[in-house]
């Protein structure tokens, strides 16, 4: 996760902005990280990141064995920021502060989060 918030700080150092255009739900760059079909994510924020040079092969939630499952990681836009969320197995309770400290809350069962507003 924190490859993918470093990921997402050097792109916004280089395009001013979080938003990877076309990725993600809808193309709103947000939603699930690594997840694409052919109807609401026709390119994932993983391989938007890819192509644009951040990564040469995104990481991936230790647990899944396709980019197509889910619960995975998810990112979204905040204010003028971007959180990660992750579900932890055995979250602690410092795991879990992270997530009660970030300024905007998904749901999915997410209990960690990486991100500023």
């Amino acid at each position: 996760m924190e490859q993918i918030a470093l990921a997402m700080e050097q792109y916004y150092y280089d395009h001013g902005t979080y938003v990877i255009p076309g990725t993600g739900y809808d193309g709103c760059s947000c939603g699930w990280f690594n997840y694409q079909d052919s109807s609401h994510y026709i390119k994932s924020i993983a391989n938007g990141l890819e192509e644009a040079g951040y990564f040469t092969e995104a990481p991936l939630d230790p647990l899944l064995t396709s980019d197509n499952q889910t619960p995975q990681y998810m990112k979204y836009q905040c204010g003028s920021g971007f959180y990660v969320y992750a579900k932890l197995e055995a979250p602690s309770a410092s795991d879990q502060a992270a997530f009660d400290n970030a300024a905007c809350h998904t749901g999915y069962g997410m209990n960690y989060a990486v991100g500023h507003n």
